[in-house]
């Protein structure tokens, strides 16, 4: 009998848990993992800075701020604004 023919077998009478070469203990907590050390970075690079908020005191001047904002791709989907 091949080997997989021995674990469709051993599927078709349940079981449900595969074994390894080592045992295992399923009460003992997983052991930590390593801390990952973040690299500084090589150089350094300002930051962009964001254009200032629109003050929009009608909905023409509103609408107007909304139709010229191109920060978010879910413009190009949208079927209507807010």
């Amino acid at each position: 009998m091949d080997s997989l023919a021995a674990l469709r077998l051993q599927i078709e009478w349940g079981a449900d848990e595969a074994l390894g070469e080592l045992p295992r203990s399923h009460f003992q907590p997983e052991p930590a993992a390593a801390p990952v050390v973040a690299r500084a970075p090589s150089r350094v690079v300002a930051p962009s800075v964001a254009a200032p908020p629109v003050a929009a005191n009608d909905l023409d001047t509103l609408h107007a701020a909304l139709a010229a904002f191109d920060g978010c791709p879910l413009r190009a989907t949208a079927t209507s604004t807010v």
